[in-house]
Order: structure tokens, then C-alpha cells, then sequence
């Protein structure tokens, strides 16, 4: 066989193998035996109930499944996105879903025709907190840029937004009269902004790390950070957060009860119970699993339902040890602004050992190629 001959049928062996591994796209659904995040977890009515799922690659199609607490186990797939799906939010009336995932799209679901209309893009980015208006009428969100938006369910366009800083926002929570919005982010605020002005009236500074998670309580707020300390604080500009207890991993959820009742859990699947008003209480539940906690949702006030990366959904009952006191945390240094000449020492998450779990999610990242103009999501 001649040299030009040789070269030929090469080629048209390259050009075949090309080929084939361009038809072999992903089927973006995770493969058997993968590991499925629950990553949200909202009631729909007194015994069901609403998950969404992501995987380790977040560009791969996620889903939005209902599930019963008798059978937290077999999930009933709703609707889909193309991406991993970050965070699920009902009206209040049980007839609507809404759900954002790590594209921003967002998919409103009509529970009763069993409709899902996409909305792509809605809110330009990665959104990781989505919750629905007083009014039922809109959904609001926070994205990766720093964007708070709200979106109009009748109009399906966005009607007014405001950029709060530069940092992912990573949770929203409406005051108990709907007048307030507190946006936590990835600096350790907490920017407090009227509704519907959506009007920044201030924010609050928590920590250097990390402000993964809030929730009004009563006139005041509860502050889950990545340092690894739960705050409370006067919901007015400028307070001053107090430490009231301390995990051994970021706090990262808060759910509350019908009645009031608190949780919150740490990623590695530590609980706490705050006590109800303004009480600096707070008890403490053993781990209820030994994976990520990405969702927290009471059932009833003894019943905590818990998204995990590993074990699916998990159910916490109230024990004896959810009404022990835990001991008053270990003292927190202020987080003024330090003196220039004096930089204050503060505990910073990197001086906390890293869960196995989060090195095993940086790994598949760093593998996948598939987005590289996608910025790498914050750990959670």
C-alpha cells in the first residue's frame, strides 16, 4: 500500500471515529446507579409533597418529582429541566409549582392540568433560592450575579428587579407581613429591601464567609453561615449579629413549621431547633444522616423531612434530644470593619476540614468539560 493510499484510509478511519463520538451525546439523564441530589423540598398538600433534583453534572436534565411521606422513597417525576434544578417553591394554595435551575430558567406547573411552561432564562443565571410573592401572583428570585428579580406569573415577564451587590444570592425570605425581603449572599450579608418597591433599606453583615441561609423570626433574624455559626439579629440596618450556637460543618438550610417551629441544619447533617419568638434557645437533634444536607422541610412540627446528596430524603422524628438545650457557642469575634493598621483574625472556613463529599463534587466538576463558560457554582 502506497504512502498516499495509507494516508487516505487513515484519514477515513479518524474522520469515522470523529463521527461517532460526535453522535454519542449525553443522554442527560444520570446514568444507573448514580447519585441523585435532592436539593429542594416543598409541601403540596397535608401527605404530599414536592423534590427537585440535580446531579454532579449540573448541565445534565433534573427533574421535579412528588412524593408521599409514607413513601419518601418513590418519586413521581412532574416535569423536567434541562439543567440541575436548584431550588422548588408551591403557591400557597397548592395549585402551582414554580422551580429554577442552574441555567435560570424557570418552570411554572399547573398542578391541575398538569401542565409545565419553560421559561428560559427568566432570570439570566443560576438562581439557587426561588419563592413565591405574598400574593401568589409573581415568583421572586436571586441569582449568581447578585440580582434579585421578580417575576409576573400573568404578565411571564420580569417587572422589577434591583442588583443588590456582585455576590450569588443564596436565599430570600419574606417578612411575616410581606413588606420585607432579607437576601443573604455570598459575602455574609444580608440586604434587607421593601416589597414591592424592591427598595434596599440597608443590610447587615454577618461573617466573611458565606451567608448561606436566612428566615425571619418574628421581628428578628436567623442567619446560617459557611463560618459554621448560627446568628440572630434585629431585622433593621446595621444590627449587630449574636452568635447563638455553633456546627461542626456550614449551616446551609432553615425550614419553619406551619405553627412556627424552627430547624436548621449544618451540611453534615447536624439539626438544631430554635426556640419559637425571640428566644436565644436553642436544641439540638443528632445527625439524621451522614450526607449533605441541600433541603430541609417540616412535615409537621415533629416530622422534618431532609434532602440529601447520597441518601435521597430523609425523615427526622422528634426525640428527647430535640428539646435539649445546647451550651451558649464559643465566643465569635465582631465583624465590624477591622483597623487598618490591626487586621482582625477571623475565623475563616478555610480552617475547617473540607466533608469528603464537597472534594468528590470538585472532582467531577473539574472533569466535565461540557460548560466551560459556565462559572463554577459555590459549594453548598
Amino acid at each position: 500500500m502506497n504512502k498516499r493510499l495509507m494516508t487516505l484510509v487513515c484519514l477515513v478511519l479518524f474522520l469515522s471515529q470523529f463521527t461517532s463520538l460526535a453522535e454519542e451525546k449525553p443522554t442527560d439523564k444520570p446514568s444507573e446507579g448514580s447519585s441523585v441530589w435532592v436539593t429542594s423540598i416543598e409541601p403540596l398538600s397535608n401527605d404530599t409533597f414536592v423534590a427537585a433534583t440535580a446531579s454532579g453534572l449540573l448541565l445534565r436534565e433534573a427533574t421535579v418529582s412528588s412524593f408521599t411521606l409514607a413513601a419518601p422513597e418513590k418519586l413521581t417525576q412532574l416535569y423536567t429541566h434541562p439543567a440541575a434544578v436548584w431550588d422548588v417553591t408551591v403557591s400557597q394554595d397548592g395549585k402551582t409549582i414554580a422551580s429554577v435551575d442552574y441555567r435560570g430558567n424557570l418552570v411554572v406547573y399547573d398542578v391541575a392540568s398538569k401542565m409545565a411552561t419553560t421559561h428560559e432564562k427568566a432570570f439570566e443565571r443560576w438562581c439557587q433560592e426561588l419563592r413565591f410573592t405574598p400574593d401568589a401572583q409573581s415568583v421572586i428570585a436571586g441569582n449568581e450575579s447578585g440580582k434579585v428579580m421578580v417575576w409576573s406569573l400573568p404578565e411571564k415577564k420580569i417587572t422589577s428587579s434591583l442588583e443588590v451587590d456582585k455576590q450569588a444570592i443564596t436565599s430570600l425570605a419574606f417578612s411575616g407581613d410581606g413588606k420585607q425581603v432579607a437576601a443573604s449572599d455570598g459575602a455574609g450579608y444580608v440586604h434587607l429591601l421593601e416589597y414591592p418597591a424592591l427598595k434596599s433599606v440597608g443590610k447587615i453583615k454577618f461573617s466573611e464567609d458565606p451567608a448561606w441561609c436566612v428566615s425571619y423570626a418574628g421581628e428578628e433574624l436567623l442567619v446560617g453561615s459557611g463560618d459554621r455559626y448560627l446568628y440572630r439579629c434585629s431585622a433593621k440596618a446595621d444590627a449587630k449579629p449574636e452568635a447563638i450556637a455553633k456546627g461542626k460543618d456550614w449551616i446551609t438550610r432553615l425550614a419553619v413549621s406551619k405553627n412556627g417551629r424552627m430547624a436548621v441544619s449544618s451540611l453534615d447533617g447536624q439539626l438544631f431547633l430554635p426556640k419559637k419568638g425571640n428566644s436565644k434557645e436553642v436544641g439540638s437533634a443528632d445527625a439524621a444522616t451522614k450526607s449533605g444536607v441541600w433541603a430541609l422541610c417540616f412535615a409537621d412540627d415533629k416530622t422534618l423531612l431532609i434532602g440529601t446528596r447520597k441518601e435521597g430524603i430523609v425523615i427526622a422524628k422528634e426525640s428527647d434530644s430535640w428539646n435539649k438545650p445546647l451550651p451558649p457557642p464559643p465566643a465569635k469575634q465582631t465583624t465590624e470593619e477591622p483597623a487598618k493598621t490591626e487586621p482582625a483574625k477571623t475565623e475563616s472556613a478555610k480552617d475547617a476540614p473540607k466533608p469528603a463529599e464537597k472534594k468528590e463534587a470538585e472532582k467531577q466538576d473539574d472533569k466535565k468539560t461540557e460548560a466551560k463558560d459556565e462559572p463554577k457554582p459555590p459549594q453548598k
